[in-house]
């Protein structure tokens, strides 16, 4: 991710980064097969709108 777009996701209150070390493109089949990482990133999720 370019500098400039973490600045800019980093000063909108909803947005946040999440890194995952050594992951490529295919990130579906990196989390089946790294199911806490999978949980981890779901808990991050926002809760959709009521």
């Amino acid at each position: 991710m370019t500098e400039a777009l973490q600045d800019a996701l980093s000063a909108r209150a909803r947005c946040s980064r999440f890194e995952l070390p050594d992951v490529e493109h295919r990130l579906g089949l990196w989390f089946r097969e790294h199911p806490a990482h999978w949980r981890a990133f779901v808990e991050r999720l926002p809760a959709a709108p009521a």
